[in-house]
Parts: structure tokens; C-alpha cells; sequence
């Protein structure tokens, strides 16, 4: 019976070494232009509750960091150079691999060894660029560009990646949709996989065309109501935010720029915090330092944006007088194109 017991804790450990083994990476890279600093290893999402520590010394113009993936499959991850600045996206796999980046393209994807970064290069030389225009046939173009990609690579987790920051981004839209069912099954089924096919669920009754819904918040004056647009305002932009989110703070002084310029040609602004209970001095801290004019709301805990599948911010949503979703997401540049149409 003892001689059983110690064979089957031997094989256990064997498994958990093996286990362990097959999950750990070794990332070297050099970066061109920088003798010494310090990268850290970002991963693409939280949904993995990663650890986000894995980090090394740039040395000479070399570093090397090692860390364990929590399942045996490439994440999307990017550098954070010098606490400063961010590569653009790039894969990690078990096993070794060599990257090389150029400090004066550093925001640019690295160059790596590996056969899934240059399934991404495919996808980065397929993608139409980014010109800010404003139309739904150009956001239909992007999602037919994408779902071709998959249709050619369909076991890729490239594939798998972009599709979660499309969806992320635009939630439910018919090519999408179509691009989701076109991943192989394993893809589908993985954690990211159930995650792209709940936010292509819960973002369905949102899209462009939809009536925005009537969400239960609390006012800055503490009352709770049903939000409802000014329906003598021509455009109105949803914007949810949080008081410690650096990208939705941001974008405040642009905001306001826009917001001087077009208020009163009928647009109109209703910010939506998702902060937490315990966050409402923070939340009357951030609309005090940055002097937003427009009417302000909380979604206590983020209560109704996670039923909406809104887990990243800024995030945004273009009303017309009736509430009728018009467009979802837009840039700056895009807003003000758009109130240039609408708002003359």
C-alpha cells in the first residue's frame, strides 16, 4: 500500500513538474536605440486575472523575461517600456522566443521567431487602416476584413484575440457574429471564446439602430431616476467613464473643447460613471478638478454597463433626439465630423 501511494504521489509530481513545464515562457528581445531600462510584460485582458509582475532589465539593449502562462495557449501581450510607453501587440507562447524592437518604432508590433506573430504580422498587413471616417459601411468593411482573416485562419489565436477586441469595442454586429461561429470549436469554447459569445449576446439589444435604454442612476445630487435624452438636443453622447480610468480622463479637455463649440448648435453630453460605491469622492473629485459642464450620472458598481457588456472605458454611444443609437465608439475626431453634420 506504501509503495502504491509513494507511485502515485511520483507521478502527480511528475504531471504538476510537466504541467508547469509546458505552461512557462522565456521571452528574450533586444531593443535598438536603448542601452539600459526596464520592460514589463503586459497581457491583452484581465479576464485571465493574469499576474501582471513578469519583468526584467534592459541590459545593453537586451533583456530576458520568464514567467508561467495560466493554460497551455499563446496569450496577446504587449512591453511596457520604462513605464512610459507600450508596444504594440504581439504573442507569447510556451517555450523560448526572441522579439526585436526599435526604440523610435516602439509602439510598432516587435518582430518575433515565432509561427503565431507572423500569423499576426498576416493580420496586421490585412487590417484597413484607421482613417477615423465615420460611416457603418466602413465599420462592415473592418468586420468583413476580420472575418476573411479568420476564414483563413480559423485555429488561430490571432484570430481568436482580435475578434474579443472587436467585439470589446463594437459588441454585437452580424459579420461578427458570423466571424465567431467561423473559429474552430476549441477556440470557441476556450475562456476568451465564452467570453466573445456572452458579449456578442448581452451587446445585441445595443446596437446602432437600437433605442438606447432608460438606465436607473443616481444623480450628482443623489437622486436615482431613469436616464432619458433631452429630446431638444440634435445629438447627444453617452460617455461612460471612470475616475480611475487615465484613458477616459484623458479625453475630458477635448471634450470639453467640443462641447464649448457645439452646445449650443443642439449637442449634448451625459457622462456615466461606473465607479464603485466606495468611489463617490473620487467620482465628485474628478468632475470638480476637470470642470465638466455637462449633466453627470453613476452607475453604482457598474451594475447596468455590465449587463451591457461595457468592461472598458472611455466607451461611448451617439444618440440622436429620440434615443436611437447612431453610432458606438467614435473618436474624437470622429464626434466632431459627425457634429459638423448634424450640428451646423
Amino acid at each position: 500500500m506504501l509503495y502504491r501511494t509513494c507511485l502515485l504521489l511520483a507521478a502527480l509530481v511528475t504531471f504538476i513538474a510537466a504541467t508547469a513545464q509546458r505552461n512557462s515562457y522565456v521571452l528574450r528581445g533586444r531593443i535598438k536605440g536603448l542601452h539600459s531600462g526596464k520592460v514589463k510584460l503586459l497581457f491583452g485582458t484581465n479576464l485571465y486575472e493574469l499576474d501582471l509582475n513578469d519583468s526584467a532589465k534592459v541590459r545593453n539593449g537586451a533583456f530576458e523575461i520568464k514567467g508561467r502562462l495560466p493554460q497551455p495557449y499563446p496569450y496577446a501581450t504587449y512591453l511596457w517600456l520604462n513605464d512610459s510607453v507600450r508596444t504594440g501587440m504581439f504573442f507569447v507562447g510556451n517555450g523560448i522566443q526572441e522579439i526585436n524592437i526599435d526604440l523610435h518604432h516602439f509602439q510598432a508590433a516587435p518582430t518575433a521567431d515565432s509561427g503565431i506573430n507572423a500569423e499576426n504580422m498576416a493580420y496586421l498587413q490585412s487590417m484597413i487602416p484607421n482613417d477615423n471616417t465615420v460611416s457603418d459601411l466602413f465599420e462592415t468593411a473592418k468586420d468583413i476584413s476580420l472575418k476573411n482573416y479568420i476564414l483563413t485562419y480559423p485555429s488561430s489565436y490571432v484570430s481568436l484575440w482580435y475578434l474579443y477586441c472587436r467585439v470589446s469595442m463594437q459588441g454585437y454586429r452580424p459579420e461578427l457574429r458570423s466571424a465567431f461561429d467561423n473559429l474552430k470549436e476549441n477556440l470557441r469554447n476556450n475562456p476568451l471564446g465564452r467570453q466573445i459569445h456572452t458579449l456578442l449576446d448581452n451587446t445585441r439589444k445595443i446596437t446602432v439602430g437600437a433605442t438606447f435604454p432608460r438606465l436607473p442612476l443616481e444623480s450628482l445630487s443623489g437622486k436615482t431616476g431613469r436616464f432619458a435624452p433631452n429630446k431638444n438636443k440634435k445629438i447627444i453622447l453617452i460617455d461612460f467613464w471612470s475616475s480611475h480610468c487615465k484613458p477616459a480622463l484623458a479625453q475630458f479637455n477635448g471634450l470639453k473643447e467640443i462641447y464649448s463649440r457645439f452646445s449650443a448648435a443642439g449637442f449634448d453630453i451625459i457622462g456615466i460613471s461606473t465607479d464603485k460605491d466606495s468611489e463617490r469622492k473620487s467620482w465628485r473629485t474628478a468632475i470638480t478638478q476637470y470642470k465638466l459642464p455637462w449633466a453627470q450620472f453613476l452607475d453604482v458598481n457598474q451594475s447596468e454597463a455590465q449587463k451591457m457588456a461595457i468592461d472598458c472605458f472611455p466607451y461611448n454611444f451617439i444618440l440622436d433626439s429620440n434615443g436611437k443609437i447612431l453610432y458606438k465608439n467614435v473618436s474624437l475626431i470622429q464626434l466632431r465630423r459627425i457634429l459638423e453634420e448634424y450640428c451646423r
